[in-house]
């Protein structure tokens, strides 16, 4: 089974074992690494259909729509 690690750069082998050792279900997966440079930062994680979103960009939008809910 593969699992996707999203960032804005490309990770070093030691930084895709810390995560890893973060989310442990991670260690079942073959983690492969993109590079997309439209989240600014942090990451994204996908497997199994399923999607964890620790980027800034989704931060920064999430933001952006409690600023307008409270104006």
């Amino acid at each position: 089974m593969k699992a996707e690690i999203i960032s804005n750069y490309k990770l070093s082998e030691s930084e895709i074992q810390e995560i890893t050792k973060k989310f442990k279900f991670l260690k079942d997966y073959d983690v492969i690494n993109t590079i997309d440079t439209a989240i600014y930062g942090g990451m994204i994680i996908k497997y199994q259909g399923k999607v964890i979103d620790l980027s800034l960009s989704s931060r920064l939008k999430n933001f952006k729509k409690t600023l307008y809910e409270i104006a």
